[in-house]
């Protein structure tokens, strides 16, 4: 047992670092119902550490796990979707130091058309994001990139579109490009490059 008081139907995201141990993301529940992400590296942090403080009290389970990715330097970059009193949306940083500290959380996505699920990969010095929004008629597919491992990003894009519902979107690599697997419930499964 690695942790208690985890939020248990959220997905655990899991990368392994340059030392070879395993670093896991999760939604944890602190005090009440305070329900926040945490991370922790095997072999290398005894405890948890927070990562988001975006205070979402909420009697129940989001559905909603993070995503985590870790570069060739060690530099972990991670992303969540949470509602709190203190950051609502989506939200993407990174830790050089294995979650004990990070760069100031940059919002993504468009709150308005119910931005969520985001998932992120790092390729290189690429980074990439992609989430999911919806506009009052359809499910739209998005995707941010960074080419400099996350210090700054370029404009955000539609790659995606989906009328009958959309599953969440998951970024994978294969001979040194990152690409996109979506499922469209009724449509058709969709595996994109991203560039």
């Amino acid at each position: 047992r690695l942790a208690n008081g985890t939020c248990v139907c959220c997905r655990i995201a899991m990368d392994a670092n340059q030392k070879g141990n395993l670093a896991i993301l999760w939604r944890h529940i602190y005090g009440d119902n305070i329900r926040e992400f945490a991370l922790l590296t095997l072999n290398e942090k005894p405890k948890p550490v927070q990562i988001s403080h975006d205070h979402w009290k909420i009697n129940g389970c989001p559905h909603q796990g993070g995503g985590i990715s870790i570069d060739d330097d060690n530099r972990y970059h991670m992303v969540w979707f949470n509602l709190g009193s203190k950051g609502k949306g989506n939200f993407y940083a990174y830790s050089d130091d294995e979650g004990d500290s990070l760069n100031q959380p940059l919002q993504i996505g468009n709150n308005a058309q119910q931005a969520a699920h985001p998932n992120l990969l790092s390729n290189g010095k690429l980074i990439d994001l992609v989430w999911l929004e919806f506009n009052g008629q359809e499910h739209q597919l998005w995707h941010q990139r960074s080419q400099n491992r996350g210090k700054s990003f370029l404009p955000a894009k539609v790659i995606g579109q989906a009328q009958a519902g959309a599953d969440r979107p998951f970024i994978i690599k294969f001979d040194g490009k990152s690409y996109v697997s979506w499922h469209k419930p009724n449509d058709s499964h969709m595996l994109k490059e991203l560039k």
